[in-house]
């Protein structure tokens, strides 16, 4: 019989089995009170029943796991923890399964918590780390696997899979509660772990998320998101001025119709030349000296929608902010003070008084000044470790209560996250930044040692716009981070990596993108069909880029997806998803040229084919169960239409 079967031995340990040749063994829950991890063992009594084991160590807990199969690929594992002492149980962890695991699979699909989180297809490793969810293929994409657990907004929950020589051995899958107490006769039922078993990641990963949008009430915006960024041109130095001047630019443009929004990043707050960020006070600074209304209603009248940045969970030490409310900050359990992480300081999301501080400071930028989009950045201040004013709530679900408070302020007027904790934003953003920042180079990437991919280039964007594609249009709009297509630096964005740089190149560093960087990045943003922000001053633009510029509009609307084919992490195949022509897309994120030959069936088509590139309108025609495609470049993408 196809699907799962699952054994459950005489001492408590859960074997699943997948007809796919995945197979979980030796599988135990266990729980993790004050640093003490308690898993069965022979202290522990069995109550074993068809799809289930109640554990019970006597005089302390009961934990009580229930397996369900849904259907030939899935099944569902409930896991409860139940306090039966006379104390209070400071819970650390509830593991919901470890044991051993194989699986006849060749990469790993992982997610981190955030943006900067190791997400991209890697190769199984001595040890591989996820969040929310964990996936697993073979290079064919004929043998797949998803393990993710559904509820997203009561806690942070982890996966961890440990390998030998290239095959998995174990897994754990935890879900985090931080110390959260569970009192004297209460039980806990943490979020569902559905694992999938099959034969498609794609199909599997389109499963899970609709399972959780589903239960998370996600929020999909009926057209795409577009406009203009002023950040990754600018880099906090745009005043006034000259956000009108672009936003003038962009309203005489060839697609001014396509464009929504104008979005004023970082720097709007600045309170002199001398003072940079003071995040926590949210106040127009010298540079809109007519005040943030003015600018906003200016932005309406060229008939585009006003858009702000704010990091309203950070805290900087010289905001008024900070002077005069330094309580209802994340502080420090040793020295009773504000903790600082990442140059900031958090705020205390479970306090109450933060809560109607945080609503003030969006009505003002709402209902009072009219803007209608916001990005709303480093969120992951909100959840950084220390004490709160109520530690009975776990930091997503204190998170989630923030960010609810911002959406019922913001009503139905659009909400980016950037640098957000992921899982408890799922159904109140309405896009997600899903990767790094970008810029005008393909890499040279700041923070290797700190990030896997680096940050600050358009390569470590590209691996999360390609590998968090299955988050598109389930949990939200993905925001790949802005397009740049020019050949050169900018004056803000050279001032602000001069001292990053230096020393490290002979000469200048090489700023700007040569032909295929560009084209490839243009031809990902497109293709994936995510929120579109373009991060360039017209007038400024190479004649040659702004008519590249223009080829990105009008935006493909079509699904896409991967089509079930991994040569490497690299090198990328995605395909149209609906009945109509055949769309492909190649991306070769590699430093060296290659050599494609995909099945046809992957794709969509039959034993014979005509295939045209989007934009260089090269043809390609054959025959046969293989596809041959030109010779991709190293940074090079293609997007190849059927007919």
């Amino acid at each position: 019989m196809s699907g799962w079967s699952i054994d459950i031995a005489c001492d408590g340990r859960i074997t699943l089995a997948h007809s796919n040749g995945s197979k979980l063994t030796g599988l135990l829950p266990s729980v993790t009170v004050a640093g003490q991890c308690h898993q069965p063992d022979s202290l522990w009594s069995y109550d074993i029943w068809e799809g289930g084991v109640t554990y019970t160590l006597p005089g302390v807990m009961t934990l009580k796991t229930s397996i369900d199969i849904i259907c030939e690929e899935w099944l569902s594992i409930d896991t409860t923890v139940a306090n039966t002492s006379a104390d209070p149980l400071p819970l650390d962890t509830v593991t919901v399964l470890s044991g051993q695991f194989q699986a006849p699979v060749r990469w790993v699909l992982q997610n981190g918590n955030d943006m900067c989180g190791d997400n991209a297809l890697v190769a199984i490793r001595d040890t591989n780390y996820s969040r929310s969810m964990i996936g697993f293929t073979d290079a064919e994409g004929d043998c797949a696997m998803v393990l993710g657990f559904v509820e997203l907004g009561e806690a942070f929950n982890e996966l961890t899979t440990k390998g030998v020589d290239g095959q998995l051995s174990a897994i754990t899958c935890s879900v985090l509660r931080e110390g959260v107490a569970l009192e004297p006769s209460e039980s806990l039922t943490v979020s569902p772990l559905t694992i999938g078993a099959g034969e498609s990641l794609r199909g599997l990963l389109a499963e899970y998320t609709e399972a959780v949008a589903e239960g998370m009430g996600a929020r999909i915006p009926d057209d795409i998101m577009t406009g203009w960024c002023s950040w990754y041109y600018y880099y906090g130095t745009e005043c006034e001025t000259e956000v009108m001047e672009n936003a003038k630019l962009l309203s005489e443009a060839p697609f001014a119709d396509e464009l929504k929004v104008i979005q004023i990043d970082d720097g709007w707050t600045y309170p002199s030349p001398e003072i940079g960020r003071d995040w926590g006070d949210w106040q127009a600074g010298y540079k809109f000296p007519n005040g943030m209304k003015h600018t906003a209603d200016a932005l309406k009248s060229l008939g585009l929608q006003p858009g702000l940045w704010l990091a309203p969970f950070s805290v900087m030490p010289t905001s008024n902010f900070y002077k005069e409310h330094p309580d209802w900050l994340v502080q420090d359990p040793v020295k009773d003070e504000p903790i600082m992480a990442w140059g900031c300081y958090g705020m205390d999301l479970t306090n109450p008084r933060t809560l109607e501080y945080i609503r003030d400071t969006f009505v003002r930028v709402f209902d009072e000044w009219g803007f209608e989009y916001i990005k709303i950045d480093f969120l992951v201040h909100g959840i950084m470790p220390g004490r709160r004013y109520d530690p009975s709530q776990t930091t997503a679900q204190a998170f989630r209560t923030a960010m609810q408070v911002i959406r019922d302020v913001a009503g139905d007027r659009f909400i980016l996250n950037c640098g957000s904790p992921m899982g408890p934003s799922v159904g109140i953003a309405d896009a997600m930044r899903i990767g790094y920042d970008v810029s005008s180079r393909w890499s040279i990437p700041m923070n290797v040692d700190g990030w896997p991919n680096g940050n600050c280039a358009v390569k470590p964007a590209a691996v999360a716009t390609i590998w968090r594609h299955w988050m598109h249009n389930a949990w939200w709009q993905n925001d790949p981070d802005c397009l740049q297509v020019r050949t050169h630096g900018s004056p803000g964005e050279i001032a602000v990596f001069a001292k990053e740089w230096e020393g490290k190149f002979d000469g200048n560093p090489p700023y700007g993108l040569n032909d295929e960087e560009a084209g490839c990045w243009l031809r990902m943003i497109w293709f994936t069909g995510g929120l579109v922000m373009l991060s360039e001053h017209l007038a400024d633009l190479e004649p040659e880029r702004y008519e590249l510029l223009q080829k990105l509009f009008p935006l493909n609307k079509r699904p896409t997806g991967w089509a079930d084919y991994y040569p490497c992490p690299d090198v990328v195949v995605m395909k149209s998803l609906d009945d109509d022509n055949v769309m492909v897309g190649v991306f070769n994120m590699g430093d060296t040229p290659v050599q494609l030959t995909v099945p046809a069936d992957k794709l969509g088509l039959s034993d014979e084919w005509h295939l045209t590139e989007w934009l260089d309108n090269e043809e390609i025609a054959g025959s046969g169960a293989q596809v041959v495609f030109p010779e991709l470049p190293a940074h090079g993408g293609r997007i190849w239409f059927a007919g």
